[in-house]
């Protein structure tokens, strides 16, 4: 039991990207979030489900029935499309269901590509990020990050044969490609010379790669 309750709380922690303003802001509408009633029941995924006050985020999202999660459709192990069952599924995705379970509501998981994950959470267009979002300084002045849950370094993807290219500084005088409003664009830029390729998505890297059209995609 005592692991299981660890796990849930690592899953609740690590996915609630959510914004300050929903929280209610300051020590005691952080603490007011973290409190249920203390009523568990048994959700539709056997989850043991706790019951939030009606004024906090949590009570409105079991309010909905629904939890609305902003998840990657194009970058797996984290969040894709299965094209033999179009459902969204993934790394990501598996922890926000976790969540979705344990409030007892279903989950929606909405596309949301680097460049509107903040924008989403900051319009209510979804409830939580699980998008393989870094945390950096300046999106954490916008919104409110979870203890990391997956450490990952960047990798740079080049076609088959090449071998020149091992860090930034070799994509000098080369292009590359990164989604747009990605960590890894401002990472380009400050490194300078290289010729940029900003798409929606990931996937839209990936065939300007497999076509020569860029030398590398960053990610």
């Amino acid at each position: 039991m005592r692991n299981d309750k660890r796990r849930w709380v690592v899953a609740l922690m690590a996915a609630l990207l959510l914004l300050g303003a929903a929280c209610g802001g300051g020590e005691e509408g952080g603490e007011e979030e973290g409190t249920g009633t203390g009523t568990e029941t048994e959700g539709d995924a056997g989850a043991q489900v706790e019951e939030f006050p009606a004024n906090t985020t949590m009570g409105k999202i079991q309010e909905k029935g629904e939890l609305i999660a902003g998840v990657k459709y194009d970058v797996p192990p984290f969040g894709f499309v299965d094209p033999q069952t179009d459902e969204v599924k993934g790394f990501d995705v598996d922890v926000a269901q976790e969540i979705a379970d344990r409030l007892g509501v279903e989950l929606n998981a909405t596309e949301a590509i680097s460049d509107n994950r903040i924008p989403f959470l900051k319009d209510g267009t979804v409830d939580i990020v699980a998008s393989t979002m870094t945390f950096t300084t300046d999106r954490d002045v916008e919104i409110d990050f979870s203890e990391p849950y997956y450490i990952a370094n960047g990798r740079i993807l080049v076609g088959e044969g090449t071998d020149d290219v091992e860090t930034l500084a070799d994509l000098k005088g080369k292009s590359a490609c990164t989604a747009l409003g990605s960590t890894y664009e401002g990472l380009l830029k400050e490194a300078g010379g290289i010729d940029i390729q900003l798409p929606d998505t990931y996937s839209e890297c990936y065939e300007l790669i497999q076509n020569g059209s860029v030398d590398a995609v960053v990610t």
